[in-house]
Formats: C-alpha cells, sequence, structure tokens
C-alpha cells in the first residue's frame, strides 16, 4: 500500500511541475509503479478466491496498469495522461486499504461469540463428577442442587436441561 501511494503521490505532484522531469524522475517512477503492481498481482492471487468478479476486476485493472506502467515508462504521466494514471492507481490503493482495515478490525472470537449468541445455537455442559465417598458426595450434592434450581429458575427446566447435564458417580 505504501509503495503505490508514494507513487501516486509523487507522480502527481512532480506532474503539476512547470518544467519536464528528468529522466531519473521518470525511471524512479516507473519502477515504483512497476513495484506496486507486482505487489497488486500478489495481492489479487492470494487474498480473490478464483473465478469471482473481485478477481476478474482486479485482473482488469493489472492489465491496464501493466500497459500503463509500459507506456509512461516511455512518455512519463502528465497531462491527460495523469488522470488515467490516477484512476488506475487508486482502485488498487482502494482495494489494499479495504483489505488493510477489514484484517486490522476483523476478531475471530468476537465473530464466534456473535454466531452464538443466536439461541439457537446451543453448546451442552455435562458436569461429571466421580467420587470415593459417599459422605463427600452427600456434602457436596446440597451445593450443586441450589445451583441446578437457580439455573432452572434462570432459564426454565426444559432449556436447562436442554444446555446442561449433571452426572454424580459414587464407587464407595
Amino acid at each position: 500500500f505504501a509503495v503505490g501511494f508514494m507513487m501516486l503521490c509523487l507522480t502527481l505532484s512532480w506532474g503539476q511541475l512547470e518544467f519536464e522531469i528528468s529522466e531519473e524522475m521518470k525511471t524512479f517512477l516507473s519502477i515504483g509503479a512497476i513495484a506496486f503492481h507486482i505487489l497488486y498481482f500478489i495481492f489479487t492471487l492470494v487474498k480473490q478466491q478464483f473465478p469471482s468478479f473481485g478477481f476478474l476486476v482486479d485482473l482488469v485493472f493489472l492489465l491496464l496498469g501493466s500497459v500503463g506502467d509500459w507506456y509512461w515508462w516511455r512518455n512519463g504521466p502528465v497531462g491527460k495522461n495523469l488522470i488515467v494514471y490516477t484512476i488506475l492507481m487508486s482502485y488498487p490503493l482502494m482495494r489494499f486499504w479495504g483489505v488493510i482495515c477489514s484484517e486490522v478490525s476483523y476478531n475471530p472470537i468476537r465473530e464466534a461469540n456473535n454466531r452464538r449468541s443466536d439461541l439457537l445455537v446451543y453448546d451442552r455442559v455435562t458436569f461429571v463428577w466421580v467420587a470415593r465417598s459417599a459422605k463427600s458426595v452427600s456434602e457436596v450434592f446440597p451445593l450443586l442442587n441450589e445451583l441446578w434450581l437457580k439455573l432452572e429458575d434462570a432459564w426454565g427446566y426444559d432449556l436447562a436441561f436442554e444446555v446442561c447435564r449433571m452426572q454424580v458417580y459414587c464407587t464407595d
């Protein structure tokens, strides 16, 4: 993204000069634009699904940009060519920027939580307790029963039973 943005800014800046830009400046702009289009080609191959409309549009802009790179290598982006150059460089820049922003704001954990916030998707928790002595079960069982009743009061028996199960095994 930075290479393309720098080439677009420099081209717009240097294209507005009242004098002819030097050959070294033209070469620098052309090599920078070619490097950006190579990076854009790699981006298109890695990030886009083939075949898709987005892939085809990216490919068209890549081909037009490559023809433009060849043309500007010889003539330099000046005058009306500067408008075409700006259009051909702006689309890939917007695509890069869109992908960068979407990847920064993407949080897979939040996305999973959003999918699970609907009441139609349930996870079931099964609490399994294996104890060696009946005495320890008799001491803890009233607490488990109290927790179950609170859950049942909050969610109702059917939903509580569908989401949570308790199994207590005593080997005594």
